[in-house]
């Protein structure tokens, strides 16, 4: 593809380049209509911290699909069937990355209803090395 691309600019110039997406030279212009929008970007920007500082009490087993959803939700999406086919993926490829890939130990949380959860997974985790 990228030789492709650098044929194709060589063949016809960069002139014919200003007509593809993401090649303007000017800034997009963001356009607040309200006290919404101001909250919306307000929301997307919180969440992120919201989620880092409840990972020592919750932990990434149970606070992680919850983050998910919830930042989908603030980016507009309102598909119920989507949000949560999306966040069972994005989880399971996380758990799948950090678990069995990286071995990694990730944030178990301390309060009681998420640390089972994290006990819960790690014992699953323990029992599929055990079998492979």
């Amino acid at each position: 593809v990228a030789l492709g691309n650098v044929f194709y600019t060589l063949r016809h110039g960069g002139k014919a380049l200003k007509s593809r997406v993401g090649a303007s030279e000017e800034p997009d212009q963001i356009e607040y209509r309200g006290l919404r929008d101001y909250l919306k970007t307000g929301f997307i920007l919180l969440l992120p911290f919201a989620y880092a500082i409840s990972l020592k009490p919750v932990g990434f087993y149970a606070g992680t699909p919850v983050f998910i959803a919830l930042i989908m939700l603030a980016w507009g999406e309102r598909r119920l069937g989507f949000i949560l086919s999306s966040t069972v993926v994005i989880y399971a490829l996380l758990i799948l990355l950090f678990m069995v890939v990286l071995n990694a130990p990730l944030p178990q949380g301390n309060v009681s209803p998420f640390y089972d959860i994290s006990a819960f997974m790690l014992k699953t985790k323990t029992q599929l090395d055990q079998l492979f």
